[in-house]
């Protein structure tokens, strides 16, 4: 039997990580997969003593539709582990944990 190799996955820009609370929109064009992502944001005002809420977007997402059901089945693996969908709704293993990020453990 042949181990696998390590897959190392660089992060050489340093891309941030972004928060999201919301699923603003979903859609395909061309059969890439578009999600726009959006967090609330709490304002006060002062003078009202009122707190007014809106949604910022946070982030845009486009996926091929390989990226996407990859997405769509690790997602499933992690919600199964967390208790939010049964295991039998899953259609991949769980996921994984361990994968290297530049020699680090994630």
């Amino acid at each position: 039997m042949t181990d696998k190799p390590q897959i190392t996955i660089a992060d050489p820009h340093h891309v941030p990580v972004v928060f999201s609370s919301h699923v603003a929109g979903v859609g395909m064009f061309d059969g890439v997969m578009n999600v726009t992502l959006c967090v609330a944001q709490f304002t006060p005002d002062l003078q009202t003593s009122q707190t007014a809420v809106d949604l910022a977007i946070s982030a845009r997402l486009r996926l091929s539709l390989g990226a996407a059901k990859d997405l769509y089945d690790r997602m499933g693996g992690m919600l199964a582990q967390a208790g939010v969908i049964p295991l039998h709704e899953v259609h991949a293993p769980p996921v994984q944990i361990g994968v290297t990020t530049e020699g680090k453990p994630n």
